[in-house]
């Protein structure tokens, strides 16, 4: 059995720079491991992020893709996604 593997990335939602990310082995790791890059981040730069509604992308592909939009009160926001690595 093949093991799959999920990147965690955590992306400045105006720049599209990456600013982190986490390799893990399962989905529900993988997003547990987007909200801790935001927390983690958050704690570095002395900022409170609000988190947005989570989405799952479900392409024609049997590849899914999670996405979650986190805002500060001056709205600034980064973004956490989870794509399974093909």
């Amino acid at each position: 059995m093949k093991r799959r593997t999920y990147l965690a990335h955590l992306i400045e939602t105006s720049t599209d720079n990456e600013i982190s990310w986490k390799e893990t082995y399962a989905w529900n790791s993988g997003i547990r491991a987007s909200e801790a890059l935001v927390r983690e981040y958050a704690r570095a730069e002395g900022i409170i992020f609000t988190g947005g509604k989570p989405w799952i992308d479900m392409p024609e592909s049997p590849y899914k893709t999670y996405t979650r939009t986190w805002t500060d009160p001056s709205g600034y926001s980064v973004t956490a996604t989870v794509t399974e690595v093909i």
